[in-house]
């Protein structure tokens, strides 16, 4: 069993006005309006300090949120990480760590929460070298000594070179029962198509588990992988694949190597274009999304079914919009079966927005929770959802705001 725990082109959306409409495939789905009252912004991140978050957020036991922004007043593309803690009626946000580490800098991915607290995470550039990146460790003084560096110390576990081994890691983390690390990079690999790796607890010793050999197979791995229960892993090309426009693989270790297989292909119909992730749930059935395409020409929500020694593609849902503006993280599938996520810049005004999808019936509903407007609200949210015990939703966006940087806010039931 694993446990689960980009920087965005600069606002390419702005002219876009386009609504979220709700359209069916084969079924008759209850469209709920939005409930604004619901949202609230509790950090807005100014250029003065940090800002422009890039990925979305992790939650730890205690409903502690941790995240990272793109840019830090030191007026690089470096990044920082932060905490924010619940106080009473409150929050209290505290910076934790300034990037680089080992000349890396620009996260772009959610941090992972190892069971002892730490945080693992990717950084997407290196000052040196454009197509590398790594992966890096982040622990508290009263784990190991402090060094002068703020508050936490960094450590990197891996270099990528932007050859055989990869380049510019995205998406978020996995580690299995032994802390191994699981991940993807969009760049690199035996044909520079991308590569999923490995990093064995330790030593950090990576292996390629796979580089697609030509566009046939995948292009651009993206959002990392999940795993079900017997270790199987999965993930999306967002490019390539038999017909062009991306692929979901599936990957099984045989115990001398790992066996790939494409389970879906899209066609840029009515299933969509450029697959962000897949999810997936107790039955090892795979939830996704498309960043365009489809009837409504904005995200697809998806679902594989596996059974019978195949997989069955159905669509769940069509979002309206202008790709690719649609969905660009993974979706957030709760207990109940319930689906959570957001849009780029689609949404009443472009900005973007958040939904939720409820099974219904044999169909889902879709309620529309926020509209982004640009303004104090935030705009162009990019990452994933966190969803905490009482089932309140958590994520950030990378622009809008008070003082123009970006957001973290909250969605209550």
């Amino acid at each position: 069993m694993m446990t689960q725990t980009q920087r965005s082109p600069s606002h390419p959306c702005d002219n876009i006005r386009a609504s979220l409409l709700a359209l069916a495939l084969g079924c008759t789905v209850l469209v709920t309006p939005a409930v604004t009252q619901t949202y609230t912004v509790l950090h807005s991140f100014n250029a003065d300090t940090s800002d422009q978050p890039s990925a979305g957020l992790a939650i730890d036991r205690s409903g502690a949120l941790y995240g990272t922004t793109t840019y830090t007043d030191k007026g690089g593309q470096d990044g920082e990480a932060f905490k924010m803690k619940p106080s009473g009626s409150g929050w209290i946000f505290t910076p934790l760590f300034n990037f680089p580490i080992a000349g890396n800098i620009d996260p772009r991915s959610p941090l992972l929460i190892g069971d002892d607290g730490t945080l693992y995470g990717t950084l997407y550039y290196n000052y040196g070298c454009d197509s590398c990146g790594g992966v890096f460790h982040l622990y508290p003084p009263a784990t190991a000594p402090r060094t002068a560096l703020p508050l936490w110390n960094g450590q990197s576990l891996h270099n990528f070179t932007g050859g055989s081994d990869g380049g510019n890691p995205s998406g978020a983390l996995l580690m299995d029962n032994a802390g191994n690390l699981y991940g993807t990079t969009e760049d690199g690999g035996a044909a520079g198509l991308g590569t999923i790796y490995q990093l064995e607890h330790g030593t950090w010793n990576e292996t390629v588990i796979y580089s697609p050999p030509g566009e046939t197979f995948g292009v651009l791995p993206v959002n990392g992988v999940v795993s079900d229960s017997a270790g199987n892993l999965y993930g999306v090309f967002q490019r390539g694949g038999p017909y062009g426009p991306g692929a979901v693989y599936g990957l099984s270790d045989s115990g001398s190597g790992w066996t790939e297989q494409t389970i879906y292909g899209f066609t840029d119909g009515s299933d969509g274009a450029g697959p962000s992730s897949v999810v997936t749930d107790s039955s090892g059935n795979l939830y996704g999304a498309t960043t365009y395409g489809g009837a409504g020409q904005g995200s697809t929500i998806f679902k594989l079914s596996h059974g019978g020694g195949g997989w069955t593609f159905t669509t769940l849902y069509n979002i309206n919009g202008t790709g690719p503006c649609g969905v660009r993280d993974r979706l957030t599938l709760d207990s109940a079966g319930n689906l959570y996520g957001t849009t780029y810049c689609d949404g009443a005004y472009g900005y973007g927005s958040i939904f939720e999808l409820t099974p219904s019936g044999g169909s889902y509903a879709f309620t529309d929770l926020h509209d982004f407007t640009n303004g104090d609200d935030g705009s162009y949210p990019n990452g994933n959802l966190v969803l905490d015990a009482q089932g309140n939703l958590y994520g950030t966006t990378f622009g809008g705001g008070a003082d123009g940087g970006g957001v973290v806010f909250e969605v209550t039931p």
